[in-house]
């Protein structure tokens, strides 16, 4: 999980990624990919995308994928694959493919991707304790995982509820990549990266996230009587 020992095909100057959540629990992502640049030269980047959740109920719906006019080659997305397991747990792959040779530091890719979930997070603290209480991870969480050196990761949550009504406010979480252990020197790295100023939006930014380690948000909703309100 170091920054140097290892060869990527290509790093992402700044990743930021738009999650709005509805007071269903519906929730839409939008990816921004900006100065991804090949670390070689190559032809026909091929770039994992992957979601998931354990609601039991979820629906995964395709990406959609587009390049932004900054770009200089066409991006696509391929290869998507829903699956769900008996134990409620749904997942989506694909991978996004950027067409085209691209010259060594030098070829700008800059691209945006829209994935809608239906019932994706949980709305109530009791949906949380049911979820998770008889797990050591007992928060609702949002993440994105590092694959390759990023220099910016924004992650940027916007609730359907005040944070003053959550029954635990958003705070930063760090997971070793897939699990829920967490990374608790990152964690203290990045504890005050968190911007909770508005109401209902919570932004975590970190500034060169570790390859291997999975970033994100986590809060527990309210309770039923407060949600009911909404």
């Amino acid at each position: 999980m170091t920054k140097s020992s290892q060869s990527f095909a290509y790093k992402v100057e700044t990743l930021k990624k738009e999650i709005l959540i509805s007071p269903t629990g519906d929730a839409t992502i939008k990816s921004f990919f900006h100065g991804l640049e090949s670390t070689q030269n190559l032809t026909n980047l091929q770039i994992p995308y992957f979601q998931s959740s354990n609601l039991g109920d979820t629906k995964l719906y395709p990406p959609l994928v587009k390049e932004l006019t900054s770009s200089h080659v066409p991006v696509s997305i391929h290869d998507i694959k829903i699956s769900k397991q008996n134990d409620g747990y749904a997942t989506l792959s694909a991978f996004f493919l950027v067409s085209g040779y691209l010259e060594k530091n030098k070829t700008k890719v800059d691209f945006s991707s829209e994935q809608f979930i239906e019932k994706a997070v949980a709305v109530s603290r009791e949906q949380v304790l049911n979820l998770y209480g008889t797990s050591t991870w007992n928060l609702e969480y949002c993440l994105s995982n590092t694959i390759v050196p990023i220099e910016k990761l924004i992650i940027v949550i916007e609730f359907p509820y005040q944070l003053s009504e959550m029954t635990t406010k958003p705070q930063p979480v760090c997971f070793l990549q897939s699990s829920h252990v967490m990374h608790e020197t990152e964690i203290s790295r990045i504890k005050d990266d968190l911007n909770l100023d508005q109401s209902k939006i919570a932004i975590l930014i970190v500034q060169n996230p570790t390859v291997g380690l999975d970033y994100g948000i986590s809060w527990v909703p309210p309770t039923i009587t407060k949600s009911n309100k909404l």
